[in-house]
């Protein structure tokens, strides 16, 4: 009897110990941000993707990695992939200026004009003083004055 109960004592402090021993996954997932981040800044853009997709296999929700992976993909010219990822973004984190004024930009080049007015919208309310919403902002109100004939 005292032989069992020693016994659960030893597997239950073995497991314990494993387990403090192990990393959550949002720690595994900031050692693969860092990485990536490190990869970035020796130019290499592939490999700091993969490590950031790493991120999100542990961390969906890793705000500055996904802010990262878009700003790579978009600087690569992957417009779909890049618009994609900033939807992610400004749907997991609504206040993401970055991502609104990404997705303006994106919308705006692309001449998707509907999405344009709504990020452009949102961007404009949540930030008028930003010289790059400034720019957004010019673009919206043109394209506001075009549609409604308005010569000034």
């Amino acid at each position: 009897m005292m032989l069992k109960s020693s016994l659960k004592m030893v597997s239950v402090l073995a497991l314990v110990g494993f387990l403090a021993a192990c990393e959550s996954s949002e720690e595994r997932a900031e050692k693969h941000y860092q990485s990536g981040l490190a990869l970035l800044e020796q130019g290499e853009q592939e490999r700091a993707l993969v490590e950031l997709r790493n991120v999100f296999n542990l961390n969906g929700q890793h705000r500055e990695a996904r802010q990262a992976y878009a700003r790579i993909v978009r600087e690569q010219g992957k417009l779909r992939e890049a618009s994609s990822q900033y939807l992610l973004l400004v749907e997991q984190y609504p206040d993401d200026l970055e991502g609104r004024i990404a997705l303006a930009e994106l919308y705006f080049s692309t001449q998707d004009w509907e999405k344009f007015d709504r990020h452009a919208t949102r961007a404009i309310e949540d930030a008028p003083d930003d010289p790059r919403v400034q720019a957004i902002a010019a673009a919206f109100e043109y394209r506001q004055g075009v549609l409604s004939e308005d010569d000034a």
